[in-house]
């Protein structure tokens, strides 16, 4: 089994969830994630990943989406069931 990298591991931690449910890093940069089913509440830590192109947030609690403001990059979304 693969070892999470620390930057998920910190994520995970942050967010306060059990898992990410997938993730794609290019080189360095975490450019891909999805985090399903987790109540998730707060995605603020999130704003810190400026490389991040998809991201899939669906069937948690989210509703404010301002830590996403800077993530310039950022060109598909899925917040169903939120």
């Amino acid at each position: 089994m693969e070892d999470k990298p620390k930057e998920i591991l910190e994520l995970e931690r942050a967010l306060g969830i059990d898992h990410v449910d997938d993730y794609v890093f290019e080189g360095n940069h975490l450019i891909s994630l999805s985090i399903i089913q987790q109540n998730l509440i707060d995605i603020t830590p999130l704003s810190k990943f400026q490389n991040l192109v998809k991201l899939i947030l669906n069937a948690n609690q989210i509703s404010d989406l301002s830590p996403l403001n800077g993530l310039s990059r950022l060109n598909f979304l899925d917040l169903h069931s939120n």
